[in-house]
């Protein structure tokens, strides 16, 4: 299969972002009425204000979001997820950007009503810490706030509102570990030969032009 700078950081983020559009279409063709339409990159119109979700919106069919968000990590093995990353504020022209979790929490409050699932998917692993306060695919805040002061006290002080911080976290899941770009690539040829029969040369075409779109 033909891709433009595979191995790029770049390149291997836009390629997992695809795989798992084509993994939710999946889900979407195997039950028809569940949704009314899918989107990539964009900010749905009734949704206000500040918006990070973007990666992959679904809308139901009772107008309710399913939101998903990707990040790839190009050497999984070595490079861990940890509170830093989350955490840190790049420094901007008019002082410190948001952070990820910032980022998140803006665009769920507010919204929260509309919102039937947001996620975020990586194929990346928490490192030790955030590992330790993870429990069923959520940060558990409490954990946080018992176990590591220091970090849940930094989520307080970007995020201000504890009562909505406890909402936020109650309902934002974390999939980690992930099935990479391979993995990923044969579960949905799996898919397309076995349940819609179709042929080596539409499966190859169909990946081929959907993972190369991108610059």
């Amino acid at each position: 299969m033909v891709r433009k700078n595979r191995t790029s950081p770049l390149r291997q983020g836009f390629d997992f972002q695809d795989l798992w559009i084509l993994k939710l279409f999946m889900d979407w063709i195997r039950d028809p009425s569940k949704y009314k339409w899918i989107k990539f990159e964009t900010k749905p119109e009734e949704i206000e204000g500040y918006f990070a979700f973007d990666d992959i919106v679904l809308c139901d069919k009772n107008d309710s979001y399913y939101l998903y968000q990707l990040k790839h990590k190009q050497n999984p093995a070595t490079e861990y997820w940890t509170w830093d990353e989350f955490l840190k504020q790049e420094k901007g022209k008019k002082g410190p950007r948001r952070s990820l979790f910032q980022k998140w929490f803006e665009s769920y409050i507010g919204n929260s009503e509309k919102i039937s699932l947001i996620e975020f998917i990586t194929n990346g692993f928490p490192e030790t810490e955030l590992k330790e306060c993870i429990l069923d695919n959520k940060i558990d805040i409490n954990k946080v706030k018992s176990t590591f002061p220091e970090v849940y006290e930094k989520i307080k002080s970007q995020l201000n509102d504890e009562d909505a911080i406890h909402d936020f976290f109650s309902n934002l899941n974390f999939l980690f570990g992930q099935k990479d770009l391979e993995e990923l690539e044969m579960e949905i040829k799996k898919y397309f030969f076995d349940e819609l029969r179709a042929t080596d040369l539409g499966v190859y075409k169909l990946l081929n032009n959907w993972l190369c779109r991108n610059p």
